[in-house]
């Protein structure tokens, strides 16, 4: 209850600021939330619902973010848990450290609509952490993943970031490195090839150039 009382006095206080808000439809790691108490994820799924229909109360749209597209078992909880009711759209996520051949988007949309659909629910589905890193100084590999996700059939896409995080933190493993460069704009502030072509030529401009590449 403690969650939905923050997000009701929130609601309040920023009353007709926001139209959506996005909620966690798992934890963020797998250590904040102890799964021997808690196998099927009721008591997770309870503090989520409840938050979700008191924004809902309040006039807020709600989403479900951070849907592991690689693990959609997970949603088959939600719905059976009965959250997918107070969802009006369900975020699918990805590790930007994937490399850009190693999502395939449409296949994991298509699961998605498989899964709601054994559990009778229709609900438009986001991507609301797409992308891929350049850690491998390979910019047009972002190139790639932008071009595929515009022909993914959801609602809206949203990028990992605009900007790759700072590098120059110690202690970092190496999948926690590859994630920190999903960025448009490197650290400092200048453009990677994607945002050049799609500043200058526009989406059209970014379709035209991966097409080329593909032909050679």
């Amino acid at each position: 209850r403690s969650f939905a009382d923050f997000l009701d006095e929130w609601a309040v206080h920023c009353a007709g600021g926001f139209e959506w808000i996005e909620l966690p439809c798992a934890p963020a790691h797998p250590d904040l939330w102890d799964w021997r108490l808690d196998p099927r994820g009721r008591i997770f799924s309870q503090i989520v619902a409840s938050a979700a229909n008191r924004g809902r109360q309040r006039g807020l749209k709600i989403v479900l973010g951070s849907l592991p597209a690689g693990d959609l078992g997970w949603l088959s909880l939600l719905c059976e848990n009965g959250v997918v009711d107070f969802a009006d759209a369900i975020g699918l996520q990805d590790d930007p450290a994937t490399p850009a051949d190693g999502r395939d988007w449409a296949q994991a949309v298509r699961e998605a609509r498989r899964i709601l659909g054994e559990h009778c629910r229709e609900v438009p589905l986001w991507l609301n952490g797409a992308g891929c890193s350049s850690d491998r100084y390979d910019e047009f590999a972002q190139c790639q993943m932008l071009t595929s996700l515009l022909h993914t059939d959801v609602e809206r896409v949203y990028w990992s970031g605009l900007q790759d995080s700072d590098r120059s933190s110690r202690h970092v493993t190496a999948s926690w490195e590859r994630r920190r460069w999903p960025g448009l704009l490197r650290q400092d502030g200048s453009p990677k090839l994607l945002f050049r072509l799609w500043r200058d030529q526009g989406i059209e401009g970014v379709q035209q150039v991966v097409d080329r590449k593909s032909v050679v």
